[in-house]
């Protein structure tokens, strides 16, 4: 997949894979424009710290996957997609879903972002979407944002509802979701700034280092291919192909230092002794509700003890039930809301920090 500035049918929209007629879109568009293709900027290329751990990303394109096949075939993450903006939902997302964590395949769940469409609208049904699969869990990628397209939108309408959509999603699972781009599309948009808090997805095929856009110094994944073949997936010679910049102890830092899915092999099973990196700018390692949430599957879970000897208690409710009164591990909510609670561990009175509307 490389970003592309082509507004595709949400049923024919690749997500993670644009495809070559799509990339010469780019490219025929870049020559043609004297604006955009006239301010590039020097991409600036990063090389891989050290180890790398090896992933895909997937949408229905890619069929019923097998994915204790892709385990074996030593791919450790996933990146799935869940829809293209509001108007397409992805029918394989909820089995791939449940289906890498069976396997022991870390995930996370994609959008393709539609800069046309109300980006909170598009945020909320990415997080009902997770909900209805069974919810996030320890050891989860945060979400993505799949940047690759204006949607016919100016530039400031695709950076402005970027910025919302990611604010959006921050509320919600308080984690800084991954951004995939590429250096030609993020040229394409103007550089934008205000970007680089959040880990990087890059999009750069067939080279041996990937460049980076600017407003970022390093990248955490890297999507390093469109052509591949994986067991377990029957798309052949389509399947794309990432890399997580680090040893698969860092990937389990960046997840929130949970341990590994269930039936997957362990951090100590490949890099054992690894030393996790110092979290990088926009990154979950050092803590916080990100790297500490517990279990969120369709009601409520503590998620562990922050700064301050307090409780987080991320809840996510889709159920009919009014809020119980009692303070407590679990709570029922009204359907449509996401509601962040915060209370003493001793039990106080969960006091509401955040609600958001109409995520159901």
């Amino acid at each position: 997949m490389t970003a592309v500035d082509a507004a595709t049918h949400p049923t024919q929209a690749r997500g993670r894979r644009s495809g070559a007629s799509r990339l010469g879109l780019v490219l025929i568009w870049a020559a043609c424009s004297g604006s955009p293709a006239g301010e590039h900027h020097e991409a600036t290329v990063v090389c891989p710290a050290g180890a790398e751990v090896e992933g895909v990303d997937v949408s229905y394109y890619d069929g019923s996957i097998d994915w204790s096949a892709v385990y074996g075939a030593g791919k450790r993450f996933a990146i799935i997609r869940v829809s293209d903006g509001t108007s397409f939902i992805d029918p394989q997302f909820a089995a791939n879903w449940n289906g890498t964590r069976a396997a022991g395949v870390m995930r996370a769940p994609y959008q393709f972002f539609r800069a046309g469409q109300d980006p909170v609208a598009q945020a909320d049904l990415l997080v009902a979407q997770v909900m209805q699969a069974g919810g996030f869990q320890p050891g989860d990628l945060p979400p993505v944002m799949d940047l690759e397209t204006a949607d016919n939108q100016p530039i400031a309408t695709v950076v402005a509802r970027a910025h919302a959509w990611l604010d959006r999603l921050t509320q919600a699972t308080g984690r800084a979701p991954i951004v995939y781009t590429s250096t030609r599309v993020w040229t394409l948009f103007g550089n934008p700034a205000g970007f680089s808090q959040y880990p990087l997805w890059v999009a750069n095929w067939g080279v041996t280092c990937p460049s980076i856009p600017m407003g970022w110094t390093d990248w955490r994944f890297w999507q390093s291919s469109a052509t591949g073949n994986v067991a377990g997936i029957s798309n052949s010679s389509m399947t794309d192909l990432d890399r997580f910049n680090g040893t698969l102890t860092d990937l389990l830092t960046f997840a929130g230092g949970a341990a590994p899915p269930d039936g997957g092999g362990g951090a100590g099973s490949s890099d054992a002794g690894a030393s996790a990196p110092d979290a990088k700018p926009g990154s979950d390692a050092g803590g916080g509700l990100g790297a500490s949430a517990g279990s969120i599957a369709g009601g409520c879970a503590v998620a562990g003890r922050a700064p301050g000897g307090a409780c987080l208690c991320l809840l996510i409710c889709l159920w009919a039930a009014r809020p119980s009164p009692r303070s407590g591990q679990k709570r029922r909510c009204q359907p449509g809301r996401a509601v962040v609670y915060r209370r003493a561990c001793r039990g106080s009175r969960a006091v509401p920090l955040l609600r958001l509307k109409s995520i159901g």
